[in-house]
């Protein structure tokens, strides 16, 4: 059986227990809170560590990151060990170039659907994220605030729709518990947003689930490269 994930709930620390109550009730199974890098940070510090994660006896939690990239002077938080701290690593490029310098990083996610202006993705960029797993990302809260908002969600989702079908995620970038939907009116948002009925449910589900087994392996591949090389020196 298909489970349901929300793999971009933006909810603040105060704001985290309502939101797994919520989360339960509307029957997913699989979240992760996520930590937004805004665009004037150029470094990570210790401060950009995950806060602590509430538990639910009905729901695995995850953390997650995203980046915001806009200037080459960012690019080394690609490389911080602070991501280690963190499940999934996405990224938010604002420009053509910092999506072709996200692309070459060790990611899961790239998400731009949310950005007035979203960089051009062009047939290269799609080939390598399709060999490298990346999928992009398609988030509908945002879009219930107000109508501009919308019509930026509903044009963008639209053409990684008839771009990508098969390599899309769908998640809340919920930042208010009341913002959360179930998956039945997220995969009717979906729809509207331009994307096909049975790759919304994957977006969902199994597209959710092959991100975390890509963010698995990278975690895990990391891990053994340390192990050897410690084994090596001793």
């Amino acid at each position: 059986m298909n489970l349901f994930h929300d793999l971009n709930v933006c909810v603040p620390p105060h704001a985290r227990h309502s939101a797994l109550h919520a989360l339960a009730q509307l029957n997913f199974r699989l979240i992760a809170f996520n930590t937004v890098i805004p665009p004037s940070v150029e470094k990570l510090t210790q401060q950009h560590l995950p806060p602590p994660t509430p538990s639910h006896p009905s729901l695995t939690i995850l953390n997650r990151i995203t980046l915001t990239l806009h200037s080459p002077t960012q690019l080394q938080m690609l490389t911080s060990s602070i991501l280690s701290s963190y499940h999934i690593i996405a990224v938010c490029p604002t420009s053509e170039k910092m999506l072709h310098h996200a692309l070459q990083a060790d990611i899961d996610i790239i998400t731009t659907a949310n950005q007035p202006r979203p960089p051009h993705i062009k047939r290269a960029h799609l080939h390598v994220a399709l060999d490298k797993a990346i999928f992009f990302e398609i988030s509908y809260a945002p879009a219930l605030s107000d109508t501009p908002t919308r019509r930026t969600i509903i044009a963008n989702a639209s053409a990684l729709a008839a771009a990508v079908p098969r390599q899309l995620l769908l998640s809340s970038a919920a930042a208010n518990p009341i913002h959360l939907r179930g998956p039945h009116d997220v995969v009717n948002l979906a729809i509207l947003f331009g994307v096909p009925h049975e790759y919304a449910h994957k977006a969902l589900t199994s597209n959710a689930a092959a991100v975390l087994q890509h963010a698995h392996f990278r975690n895990n591949y990391h891990k053994g490269i340390v192990r050897i090389t410690t084994n090596e020196q001793s």
